[in-house]
């Protein structure tokens, strides 16, 4: 599945994410195991807002998430 997570879309990268891996798995983000458990949000907001190239991949909640440089967002099981 892909999800943008371009600058219009509402708030930071990290929740962004939250909210896409959510509905995917048809949660509450509240429910989700804490995303600093698998990878620092303030540094991962950083990180894609000031990316010109590249990507950053990772596994949270059972899903292999890759955010590239354009915001695109990519996860799968």
């Amino acid at each position: 599945m892909n999800v943008s997570l371009s600058s219009g879309a509402a708030g930071t990268p990290s929740n962004r994410i939250l909210d896409a891996v959510a509905a995917q798995t048809d949660s509450d983000p509240v429910d989700l195991p804490p995303l600093y458990d698998t990878i620092d949000p303030e540094v991962l907001d950083s990180l894609v807002e000031t990316m010109d190239n590249g990507a950053i991949s990772f596994t949270y909640a059972g899903h292999e998430i890759t955010v590239a440089h354009d915001g695109e967002l990519a996860f799968s099981d």
